[in-house]
């Protein structure tokens, strides 16, 4: 390679794009690698430059003669989930083992919260673990609450149920939006009374989303249900 520069690096390092440790400590080796300045990257048929989060252009690197290419910005353009643990040293691609929401990853805005009070998650003759609930009163117009994947999981889900034990709320609307109120549209679920509906949705890269029920969506409009929410919230 004519504009090859040695350096030496950690391939773990460059790899992933972020600092995994200090170099020389247990289980790391200096190495040397060469930086590859004429190596191009075609994605989807369209030229495409790996950078950082601060934009900062990212170079493959060859190493014993493979090419290492950094795989954050390689798996966000490709639509894949991208996490790192520290503690375990471990990069995650997709999606990982099912992993309940908690309340890091929840802010409630409107007549909402996540709770994991169990004698409020009993709906439709089944017992759950945990769930984003509905919480309003006369007056409340909307439900509302942010989900905050972080860009660390691949996949969200959970059962949305309605139980309306007096029987004035026949159907609600339970949209679930990217970034806010007035997001991209991600999951529309419709909702009767009586029902649980299952649903898992993809969320790569996601770092917000926006659980939504409007007063006048639900049939009849304007009406307070005994109970609905998104029971045993996950990530994925």
């Amino acid at each position: 390679m004519k504009k090859g520069i040695r350096v030496i690096v950690l391939c773990a390092v460059f790899v992933f794009g972020i600092t995994l440790g200090a170099i020389g400590a247990a289980n790391q080796e200096e190495v040397k690698a060469i930086i590859n300045y004429e190596l191009k990257i075609k994605l989807n048929g369209q030229d495409f430059t790996p950078t950082r989060a601060d934009g900062m252009v990212m170079r493959p690197l060859l190493y014993n003669d493979s090419t290492y290419l950094p795989v954050r910005a390689i798996a966000e353009a490709l639509s894949i989930a991208v996490d790192y643990d520290a503690a375990t040293q471990t990069v995650y691609l997709g999606e990982k083992g099912r992993t309940p929401l908690e309340g890091i990853h929840f802010d409630h805005l409107w007549s909402c919260q996540l709770t994991f009070d169990q004698s409020q998650l009993f709906v439709n003759g089944k017992q759950y673990q945990s769930g984003i609930l509905y919480t309003g009163t006369d007056g409340y117009k909307e439900m509302g609450g942010f989900v905050l994947p972080k860009g660390q999981f691949q996949k969200f889900g959970g059962v949305a149920c309605l139980q309306d034990d007096d029987n004035t709320t026949d159907e609600v609307t339970i949209k679930i939006r990217e970034k806010d109120q007035s997001g991209k549209v991600l999951k529309e679920l419709k909702v009767k009374n009586g029902e649980s509906i299952a649903f898992e949705i993809d969320i790569p890269n996601m770092q917000q989303l926006y659980i939504q029920n409007l007063i006048y969506e639900r049939v009849p409009k304007n009406t307070q249900p005994d109970i609905m929410v998104i029971a045993d919230p996950y990530f994925k």
